[in-house]
């Protein structure tokens, strides 16, 4: 793993590419991380445990529909069910990918490196809308 970031930190013609094409960078990178992202996860839903003193169930602070309610039209993204719930994981990449990587990484760079990078909003909205792509691209092949 340090050869390898020996070598792209290093490597001048690398460098000279990520500076001059720095948008188009950014913009590749979170479309191929979110589309890896969602295809690595099998099946629609992710399914998390959910601890009985977290009241997110039908009649708590969360709207979710039960499996069980009869009346449950399945048009709904996120779905309770004794003590499990399901979320899509289009959402969750949006989530992780789009706004948890794409955004929060450029915020955190500056302190994270020590003052040698600052923050771009323009970088920012290029990994946000790579990220949407690479979720996009996702869910079409999947669909």
């Amino acid at each position: 793993m340090l050869n390898i970031k020996k070598c792209l930190t290093s490597n001048e013609q690398f460098a000279l590419l990520t500076s001059e094409h720095d948008k188009l960078a950014h913009f590749l990178v979170f479309a191929f991380e979110s589309w890896l992202f969602n295809r690595i996860i099998d099946g629609k839903y992710i399914k998390f445990r959910v601890p009985q003193f977290c009241h997110i169930g039908p009649t708590g602070w969360l709207p979710l529909h039960n499996i069980n309610n009869s009346n449950n039209n399945s048009n709904s993204s996120n779905v309770y069910h004794n003590g499990i719930l399901e979320i899509n994981k289009y959402i969750v990449a949006f989530v992780i990918c789009s706004i948890g990587a794409a955004i929060s990484s450029e915020f955190l760079q500056q302190w994270l490196s020590q003052g040698r990078r600052s923050f771009d909003l323009l970088d920012m909205v290029c990994n946000f809308i790579g990220s949407i792509l690479g979720i996009g691209i996702a869910y079409y092949q999947e669909k």
